[in-house]
């Protein structure tokens, strides 16, 4: 039983610190982790002169190359049969959704070779890039785009010779940019990339750019703490690219890793196990299915190969069963790893807002930053975007106007990342560009939403009994830069948060986040979501 008591806890957190700048060590690290987005385009043939998708794909800035021939997508007979014998798990729907998938790229690629290229972010914005023959249209790869990634904004870019499509959160500052020719020895990485795992029809290179590799070697990075800690040399000097290979209807794969000589091979492979473990316990936040992932990595066993390391899952039975054995694996984990994204995503939402209260004595929720008595025509999220490591964007609202003025909706396309709902592969309903899910709950007793300015003293409830922020389902969500939130529904007021096996994340006022059965009372949520009610809660 909570006793939500006056005074209890409503006093502003002591560890808020402002943030003012941010290390560049640790920017450049969170770049690289943040990119994990799997989208494609197509391309005819594999042709290396200048006019070809592929060679039109890269440049100078380029991290990632996807190869895809389509006509080869297929799911492996032994994960149709677990379909069956697995009905009513969550195994199930995991293997169905992924076939949809693989059978919508397989039709809209029309047995042609797919390619995609990710460049290297130098802001929290993401920018892909696709490129195809004008046989095919620019709405085809469109189409393709969409089941990997509905939040992302499109844009033809086609030319008389080729059809392009960007692909990113911010196309407006992307229409401008221009690319670096791609160095001699850049290239050839990627060559050698693709050479180690040609047999396969899905092909994967990924490489830092020559420039980035420079910057870590001067500034000397240690590996954050989901990383295991410590010098990150061994790492540089035991990855210089990595290509993976697979066959999707065979399930076989192999995974190769250039290192820079035969020792930075060996210590590469040595330290490999460690690396993934302190990933997968920094990750995967169920214990059981976390012990289940290393059980299975350490099934996995590398081998060196001169100055290479190579992981290879042949079609014999012993990895097959590995196969089936992953596959259960995965259908576990991935709800609670999505959910540990999104309650990432939230803690930093908490913490920006925290520091605006801090730098101007009252919540985003009613004063601009001109501290004028009146209401703001923008939302929180633009408000704490100083806070969270966006001031340039910030900088250019005009923090007097609406959201939707002829100033300020042009900053729509804008939309920063971390405001992206989190990935998942069943989902179904397509998110309109620049539209986020993560809102603030407004009611007669809420925080937001009131004719009068707000500080933590107006939460005598206690801020870690009072919900700041939610997430919402797809179909509810609104365009990022809006002040119109989540007026939810009192007979209702769970009805459009977003589901995870039965519970949703919410963020309290405090700065926790945590998951809470959807459930629960609604007499309970009520009280949560009230700053003033005095109620008793039970979260038992």
């Amino acid at each position: 039983m909570t006793n939500r008591t006056p005074n209890k806890s409503s006093e502003k957190p002591k560890n808020k610190g402002k943030i003012t700048s941010m290390n560049l060590k640790t920017t450049f690290l969170c770049q690289l982790a943040s990119v994990a987005l799997t989208l494609v385009g197509v391309a005819m043939s594999q042709g290396q002169d200048p006019s070809s998708p592929i060679q039109q794909s890269l440049n100078a800035s380029s991290m990632l190359l996807l190869k895809v021939q389509t006509d080869q997508l297929a799911i492996p007979e032994k994960i149709k049969q677990m379909q069956e014998e697995h009905k009513d798990k969550p195994i199930a729907a995991l293997i169905d959704a992924s076939q949809r998938n693989l059978t919508s790229i397989r039709e809209l690629g029309k047995g042609q070779t797919v390619y995609l290229s990710v460049d290297m972010p130098f802001t929290a914005a993401v920018h892909l890039r696709a490129t195809s023959p004008k046989a095919v249209q620019a709405s085809d790869l469109e189409k393709i785009a969409k089941f990997f990634a509905p939040e992302i904004a499109i844009a033809d870019r086609s030319t008389s010779e080729l059809t392009k499509i960007d692909i990113g959160t911010d196309l407006v500052s992307a229409s401008t940019k221009v690319l670096s020719a791609m160095p001699a020895e850049q290239a050839s990485k990627w060559q050698a990339g693709l050479e180690s795992t040609k047999e396969f029809p899905v092909q994967c290179v990924m490489q830092l750019p020559d420039y980035v590799i420079k910057t870590f070697r001067e500034i000397q990075p240690e590996l954050p703490e989901a990383l295991g800690g410590g010098s990150a040399e061994w790492l540089l000097e035991g990855v210089r690219w990595i290509s993976l290979g697979l066959n999707t209807k065979n399930a076989t794969a192999r995974i190769v890793v250039q290192s820079g000589s035969e020792e930075g091979a060996r210590i590469f492979a040595k330290n490999l196990p460690k690396l993934v473990r302190t990933v997968v316990n920094n990750t995967v936040p169920d214990k059981e299915s976390a012990l289940a992932l290393s059980v299975l990595i350490g099934m996995i066993k590398p081998e060196l190969s001169g100055d290479r390391v190579v992981v290879s899952l042949t079609d014999d039975e012993n990895n097959q069963s590995l196969l089936q054995f992953g596959a259960m694996v995965a259908s576990s984990i991935m709800a609670p790893i999505t959910a540990t994204t999104t309650s990432n995503r939230m803690k930093q939402f908490a913490l920006g807002f925290h520091n605006y209260e801090s730098a101007y004595q009252a919540f985003p929720t009613y004063l601009n930053m001109a501290k004028k008595k009146a209401k703001s025509g923008l939302s929180w999220r633009v408000h704490i975007l100083p806070f969270i490591g966006f001031q340039e964007l910030y900088q250019e609202f005009k923090l007097d106007e609406a959201w939707d003025s002829p100033h300020n909706i042009k900053l729509l396309a804008k939309m920063p990342a971390i405001y992206l709902p989190t990935a998942d592969m069943n989902e179904t309903v397509e998110l309109k560009p620049y539209h986020t899910t993560y809102v603030a709950p407004i009611g007669k007793r809420t925080v937001f939403g009131q004719n009068e300015p707000m500080q933590f003293r107006n939460i005598t409830d206690g801020t870690s009994n009072t919900i700041a922020f939610v997430e919402l389902k797809r179909e509810h969500a609104i365009a990022w830069t809006s002040p119109e939130e989540y007026p939810f529904e009192e007979a209702d007021p769970t009805a459009k948060l977003r589901n995870y096996n039965g519970k949703t994340v919410i963020a309290m006022f405090d700065g926790s986040v945590t998951s809470l059965k959807l459930d629960l009372p609604k007499e309970t949520w009520l009280a949560l979501f009230s700053r003033n009610g005095g109620e008793v809660v039970d979260l038992e």
